[in-house]
């Protein structure tokens, strides 16, 4: 056009966004490109960032309350069922097992369905076996269940 010939930096030739791409190639980094932090006042902080901060919030207060009430628990569970000290480390230990698989399937589960929904299914499935281990008639049972709780705990925190 014009007689010109049409160069990759011609700023005539280019959009302003193309510019811009081509003012960030080479190794000069994210030169020009706005930083996690203005991003971040850029987008603000409004009511739906107060409810996800809430709900998380609950949520964490939720996983350090069941852990201190379950510690709590052992002596009354030593009573009542006569557990051995195998069986009392056994509950106390199962609980991490289910993290370790919580985090491995938390970590996939937020790429593919997106960090809230895990977040938000990992809260609803630890009221679930939480209370589920509440009601647990034996040690087997309430051992499946404190591993549902981990698991629910390790999605929460991948």
């Amino acid at each position: 056009r014009n007689g010109r010939v049409w160069a990759p930096h011609d700023s005539v030739a280019m959009s302003a966004r193309n510019r811009d791409r081509a003012n960030l190639e080479g190794n000069t980094g994210n030169v020009g490109a706005p930083s996690l932090e203005d991003q971040i006042n850029a987008l603000g902080f409004g009511r739906f960032q107060w409810t996800m901060l809430i709900i998380f919030g609950l949520l964490t207060v939720a996983d350090g309350m069941e852990m201190v009430v379950i510690s709590l628990l052992y002596m009354a569970l030593k009573k009542e069922w006569g557990l051995s000290q195998m069986e009392e480390g056994y509950l106390a230990g199962v609980i991490f097992v289910g993290v370790l698989v919580g985090n491995l399937i938390g970590g996939y589960l937020g790429d593919t369905w997106g960090r809230r929904n895990t977040v938000l299914f990992s809260g609803v499935f630890f009221i679930v076996a939480a209370s589920a281990s509440a009601f647990a008639p034996d040690v087997i049972t309430l051992a499946i269940c404190r591993m549902l709780v981990g698991f629910a705990i390790g999605c929460k925190l991948p």
